[in-house]
C-alpha cells in the first residue's frame, strides 16, 4: 500500500470535509436498496437520470437494468435527494457532433424540469467530456461531474482547486476497487485537507454478480460508517454549489464569472427576442403601407381605365 499512496497535498481546502454520493442511470436498485440504507443513516444522495429510459429497462454494459419511474424520482427528491441529468440516451458525448451533444444535454434537462425536478448538475456517461461538452453544459447547468475509473488519482484535494466546475472529479466505487484500508486512508485525508470527496456508484445490491459494476450492501454500510466516524458532512452537489460556489472555479476564475456568463447569454437572448419583435413590427407597418399603396394604385388605374 505504501508504494501507491496518493500524493496528498499539504494545503487545506475550503470545504471542511464533505462527501457526496452519486448514483448513475437512475437504477431501481438505488431506490430499493441504497435509498433505504442511506435514510437509516440520515444521509441523502444524488441520482443522475437517463431521461430516455425512465421507468423502462435499459440495456447496460453488464446486461438489462430496470430504471426508476417518475414516481420513485419524485419521492427521492421530496425526501431531500437531488435529481440530475445523465443525458438522454447514455451515448458517448465526445464521439457526437455539436448538435447531438446539445440535444442530449438540453433535452434531458428540459424533460426533468417538465416533471418538476430542480436541476443543478449533469454527469457525463463514461466520464466523456471535452471542450464542446463543457461549453454546452455551461449554458444550462451549474456543475458537471466527470469520472475516474481507477484508484490512481485518489487525491482528496482534487476538487478543492477545481479549475472548471463542469469537470468535478469522482471516484467510481464497486467491489472491484473497494478496499476498506484504502478507503479509510482516503477519507481520513479528506478530513485532514478539508476536501470534497465525490463517489460514483452504479449498483448497491445484496448479492454481487461476477464482473458487474456493483457494490455490496455490506461494503456500502462500511463506507457510510467510515464517513460518520470521521465526522464528514454528506451533501448533494446542489447543496455544495449553493454553500460553496464562491470558493470554486480555480483561483482567478471564480464561479461568479459563470453567473456573469449566464447573465450575458440571457441578455443576448432577450435582446434577440426584442430585435425579432421590432423587425416583425417594422414588417407589419411596411406591409400595411404596401397594402395602402396597392389600393391607391388600383384606384388610379381604375380611374384611368374609365
Amino acid at each position: 500500500m505504501a508504494n501507491d499512496k496518493p500524493p496528498y497535498r499539504e494545503s487545506r481546502g475550503p470545504f471542511g470535509g464533505i462527501v457526496t454520493f452519486t448514483f448513475d442511470e437512475g437504477r431501481m436498485s438505488t431506490y430499493e436498496v441504497a435509498y433505504p440504507i442511506m435514510k437509516q443513516w440520515g444521509y441523502r444522495g444524488l441520482v443522475f437520470v437517463l431521461t430516455d429510459f425512465v421507468g423502462r429497462v435499459w440495456q447496460g454494459i453488464a446486461g438489462s437494468v430496470q430504471l426508476m419511474g417518475w414516481n420513485e424520482l419524485k419521492q427521492l427528491e421530496e425526501d431531500g435527494w437531488e435529481v440530475g441529468s445523465h443525458t438522454a440516451s447514455h451515448g458517448n458525448l465526445v464521439a457526437m457532433s455539436y448538435a447531438e451533444i446539445e440535444k442530449e444535454l438540453v433535452s434531458s434537462k428540459a424533460i426533468l424540469e417538465a416533471h418538476g425536478h430542480k436541476i443543478t448538475a449533469v454527469s457525463y456517461p463514461g466520464g466523456g467530456v471535452d471542450a464542446r461538452v463543457i461549453e454546452i453544459a455551461g449554458r444550462d447547468y451549474h456543475m458537471g461531474r466527470a469520472a475516474i475509473s481507477s484508484t490512481t488519482r485518489w487525491d482528496p484535494f482534487c476538487n478543492c482547486q477545481v479549475e472548471d466546475i463542469f469537470q468535478i472529479d469522482s471516484i467510481s466505487l464497486s467491489e472491484k476497487v473497494f478496499t476498506e484500508e484504502r478507503l479509510a486512508e482516503y477519507l481520513s485525508a479528506v478530513v485532514d485537507t478539508g476536501a470534497w470527496a465525490v463517489f460514483l456508484i452504479h449498483d448497491v445490491v445484496n448479492r454481487v454478480s461476477e464482473g458487474a459494476d456493483q457494490l455490496s450492501t455490506a461494503n456500502f454500510e462500511k463506507l457510510l460508517g467510515m464517513v460518520r466516524d470521521r465526522g464528514l458532512r454528506v451533501m448533494t452537489m446542489a447543496e455544495v454549489y449553493h454553500e460553496f460556489h464562491w470558493s470554486m472555479g480555480g483561483g482567478s476564475k471564480p464561479l461568479e464569472d459563470a453567473h456573469g456568463y449566464y447573465n450575458r447569454v440571457l441578455r443576448y437572448r432577450l435582446g434577440y427576442i426584442v430585435l425579432l419583435a421590432l423587425r416583425f413590427r417594422l414588417l407589419t407597418k411596411l406591409g400595411r403601407k404596401l397594402t395602402v399603396g396597392t389600393r391607391i394604385g388600383r384606384a388610379i388605374l381604375s380611374n384611368i381605365s374609365r
